[in-house]
Parts: C-alpha cells; sequence; structure tokens
C-alpha cells in the first residue's frame, strides 16, 4: 500500500486530501510545515510527498530543497500543491527546484487521484537546476511578491468582508453553518432566527437534528459523508424545519462543505417553499378537477347513448304490458306476472330518466325560482310518505332573491337531496331545509339531516355517477351525479359536510343573476 506525505498548514486540507486517498486505499501521513515533513521522513518510507507552499517554519520551496539534496530522499516524488503561487516563474522555479509535478488548488478529487496515479508510476527528477545563491535570491523575490500580493488582497478582503457579513445578515434566504464534529450551530443570519424563531445563543446550542428530528443520525450521516470525502461539492434536499414554538414549514436545503479556520463545517443555504407547496398542492386540484370534468363528460355521452337505446327497449314492453293487462283481466295469476314485468320496467325506466338528467347540460325552461315555495313544496310533497317520525324543519329566510334557472330541474334536486335524508335516518329523525343570503350575490340552500352521516373516506366518491353507500337495490348511484350535474348547469356549487354516525349537510350556493343557457 503506498504511503503518501501530505504537507499543509491548514487542517482542513490536510482531512480533505487524506480522506480522498484512504478512500482509494493509500495510506497517509500528514505535517503541518516542512521542518516536521522532514522529521517525519526520518522515521517513514514515503512513496509521495504532497505539499503546500506557504507555510510558517519552513515553506514548500524550502523542504522541496532540503529534499532533493537528501540522498535516501531525492528519489522519492515531490508534487507542489497549492492555492497561493500560481504565477507562471513561481511554477518554473518550483519545477527548477526538483519538483516532479506543480498543481493549482482546488482539484475535483478523481483529479487528484490521477494526478497521484502518475506521479507513483513514473521515476522522481533528481536534477536540480538551482544553485545555492539562485535559490536565495528566487526565494527571497517570490516571498516579496506574495507578501505584497497578500497584504492587497487582505485589505479588499476587509472590505468584502464587511460587506458580504451585511448582505448575508439581510438576506432572505436562511443561512447556517454548523460543525462537523458535534454539528452545533457556529452562524445563523438574521433571516434564520427571525423565522425559527430563536436568539443567537439559543442557536448555537442546537444542532440540525434539533430543527429536524425526523432526517435522523443515520441520514443526517449518509447526507454529509460525501461532502467530507470529496465525492460530492453539495446536497440539495426537501424536509421541513422546526421552530422554537413547535410549528413546522417545509424547505429546500441546500448543503456545502466550508474550511472555516482550521475546521470543517458545512454551510445551510434554507429556501422556505411554503408557497411552492401551496401552488402545487393547487395545481394537483386543478388537474384532478379537468379529469374529473373529462370524465364526467365522458359518462354524459355514454349515458346519452344508453338511455336512448334502452328507451327503445322499454317502450314495446311497458306498452304491451298494459295491453295484456287490459284483456286479460280476469286473471289474477297473469295479472300477478304482468304487474312484475311492468314494475320491472318501470324502474328501467326510471333508470334512463336518470341517465337522461344526467347527461343533460342545458337548462332548458328558465325563469325566476323561488326557493322558500321550493321547499314548502318539496316538505308538502314528501311529509306524508317520509311517515310521522320524520319531524320537518323549515328555516326559510325571509325577503330571499330568486334565482334565474330551470324550476324542475332545481325541485328535482330537493326531492332527491330530501329523499337521500330521509333514507339516511331510516325514517327516523329531524330533516332541516333552510335557505339564506349567500357572499357575492348569491343564495344559500342548506339540507340537513340527522342520519348514519358519511365517512370521510367516502365524501369525495359520493358524487360519482354510479356510486352509492346505499344497500345493493336500493339505490342506481345517480342520485347525487344528477343533483351536482343541475347545480353546476346553474352555475352554482355543492358542498357536503358529513361525519360517520353524525348526519350530514349539503350546502348548495346558486348565483342570483341571470345564467345563459347552453342549448
Amino acid at each position: 500500500m503506498p504511503k503518501i506525505l501530505i504537507v499543509d498548514d491548514y487542517a482542513g486540507n490536510r482531512h480533505l486530501l487524506e480522506t480522498i486517498l484512504r478512500g482509494r486505499g493509500f495510506a497517509t501521513v500528514s505535517a503541518p510545515n516542512g521542518a516536521e515533513a522532514l522529521r517525519l521522513a526520518a522515521d517513514h518510507d514515503f512513496d509521495l510527498v504532497l505539499s503546500d507552499i506557504l507555510m510558517p517554519v519552513m515553506d514548500g520551496f524550502e523542504l522541496c530543497r532540503a529534499w532533493k539534496e537528501d540522498a535516501r530522499l531525492t528519489r522519492i516524488p515531490f508534487a507542489f500543491y497549492t492555492a497561493t503561487y500560481l504565477e507562471p516563474r513561481d511554477e518554473q522555479f518550483g519545477l527548477d527546484l526538483g519538483a516532479d509535478r506543480f498543481l493549482h488548488k482546488p482539484l475535483p478529487p478523481e483529479q487528484v487521484l490521477r494526478e497521484v496515479q502518475d506521479l507513483l508510476a513514473g521515476p522522481a527528477q533528481t536534477v536540480r537546476a538551482v544553485d545555492e545563491s539562485g535559490f536565495f535570491r528566487q526565494h527571497n523575490q517570490a516571498l516579496f511578491r506574495k507578501l505584497g500580493s497578500k497584504l492587497a488582497d487582505n485589505e479588499r478582503l476587509g472590505a468584502d468582508n464587511a460587506r458580504y457579513g451585511r448582505i448575508l445578515a439581510a438576506s432572505l434566504n436562511e443561512i447556517l453553518v454548523f460543525g462537523n464534529g458535534d454539528l452545533r450551530f457556529s452562524y445563523a443570519n438574521q433571516g434564520a432566527l427571525n423565522h425559527l424563531g430563536y436568539t443567537e445563543a439559543e442557536i448555537r446550542a442546537l444542532t440540525p437534528l434539533d430543527l429536524a428530528p425526523w432526517l435522523g443520525p443515520d441520514r443526517l450521516e449518509a447526507l454529509l459523508q460525501p461532502l467530507r470525502d470529496g465525492t460530492q461539492e453539495g446536497v440539495l434536499l426537501e424536509t421541513e424545519l422546526r421552530g422554537r414554538d413547535g410549528s413546522a414549514y417545509p424547505v429546500e436545503i441546500h448543503l456545502e462543505p466550508i474550511l472555516d479556520q482550521e475546521e470543517l463545517s458545512f454551510l445551510a443555504v434554507v429556501l422556505d417553499i411554503s408557497e411552492r407547496r401551496r401552488q402545487e398542492a393547487e395545481t394537483r386540484r386543478l388537474v384532478a378537477e379537468v379529469h374529473h370534468a373529462q370524465k364526467l363528460e365522458s359518462l354524459g355521452r355514454m349515458a346519452a347513448s344508453v338511455a336512448h337505446d334502452l328507451n327503445n327497449l322499454l317502450a314495446p314492453i311497458l306498452g304491451l304490458t298494459g295491453g295484456l293487462q287490459e284483456l286479460y283481466g280476469e286473471q289474477p295469476e297473469l295479472q300477478r306476472v304482468l304487474g312484475t314485468i311492468q314494475l320491472a320496467a318501470g324502474r328501467g325506466r326510471d333508470l334512463v330518466k336518470g341517465l337522461t338528467d344526467f347527461a343533460r347540460k342545458d337548462i332548458l325552461d328558465i325563469e325566476d325560482v323561488d326557493l322558500n315555495a321550493l321547499a314548502r313544496e318539496t316538505a308538502d310533497l314528501l311529509a306524508d310518505a317520509a311517515g310521522p317520525d320524520i319531524r320537518w324543519d323549515l328555516d326559510l329566510a325571509e325577503g330571499l332573491p330568486k334565482v334565474r334557472g330551470d324550476r324542475a330541474a332545481l325541485g328535482r334536486v330537493l326531492v332527491n337531496l330530501a329523499q337521500n335524508a330521509i333514507d339516511a335516518m331510516a325514517r327516523t329523525g329531524v330533516l332541516r331545509l333552510a335557505t339564506r343570503p349567500g357572499p357575492a350575490k348569491r343564495v344559500e340552500l342548506t339540507v340537513t339531516d340527522t342520519g348514519t352521516g358519511i365517512p370521510p373516506e367516502l365524501l369525495a366518491q359520493v358524487l360519482e355517477p354510479f356510486y352509492t353507500t346505499k344497500p345493493a337495490g336500493q339505490g342506481t348511484g345517480l342520485g347525487l351525479a344528477i343533483v351536482n350535474g343541475i347545480v353546476r348547469s346553474h352555475s352554482g356549487t355543492l358542498l357536503l359536510e358529513s361525519r360517520d354516525g353524525e348526519g350530514t349537510i349539503v350546502r348548495i350556493q346558486l348565483p342570483t343573476f341571470s345564467v345563459r343557457s347552453r342549448r
């Protein structure tokens, strides 16, 4: 297993190279300066040296010179890896000292590995092109150039740090920094503090798992490890953050590693995506509505076609059974059989009528409709059939504006809803019909029962055609679908409220302004 000596005064840089190289099976030893590297070289047999240049005690140029002067070390490949000395004359000076490669930081992990393998495969340079006096002259020149550049950079950096600090603090995004070891936050901008509800002192005692406990230690470790070993430059994830008050909100987090002083840390840029989630949910709802409307459109066309064919089949059956009953009125057994046939055909006719109503989109006979009068008529019509154990409660607003629509169709809506309520109460309970002015030039009609109710998971389905909660043989599943279709054809809305065992409320809102017939 090749052993590589890493020489760099920055602990973060050493850690990064160690992670990359050890991940590919190389052994590594690290030193913070050239003097320590030479001391380690006396006790270890190295196969390659990767050295920074700008370091305290002994810099990289001095280390390379001493390395190549040592008969035991001179045949070990030596490569500079620097982010500071980037000028061509600095590179030429390093190569003249005997270095085998002059690499500029940062390099992608894959390129670092390629360079290392190439250096290990080839012979090391042993010829130096710089004598003693030339070394000191060129070395001093390089140091003076770098010192002047560094002073100018520091002046710019001080101004930039202050400016960028103000920008970060004022950013609408939440920006947090946490450590690699204990994972505690070392920085949070004002946006993060405001949104999460913590003070700066409080946030510094927390870790990412305090804000997002649902991540769990294992998943958080899986997210951070690729950033530690350099296999990924950043990670993007969606999760939720929990504020000081316990409320959670959806976020998108971009994580990336940063080298902060002597420690590896992680930068988290957090974007609140509550509005995005709301828009996505609204889009899904609108798409579902479009699909539902398209499905109803297809069912409507099919229903109209089926109704036409069924009417053609039922008409002769009803006509002939009626004629046979008149012709053979003296034969009771035959009358019973014909009556059964006529009853079945009559139910088929009612089903056809339901199909026709479901398929119809027009408002055929438009007039001013008094919903209060319709409610009273419905109660009078069904009171006897409902039985004495159904109590009718009419709460009708005086002076209710009339609606423009098809009176017969709206009457069918009320009769259908009232009959459903009676069935749901098993003919025992309170059936309430109420009207009141609604918002935005609308009136509201409410049908309330004290029956068995509808389980929440079925509420979205009961308006579907051919779906029924009644026992087999007691419903076609078209009643509420027809009601909903009539309400929509009047530019109205229908809302169902129900809980299993607690009764049902049907709220219908209809506009008081004129609606155009769609013939």
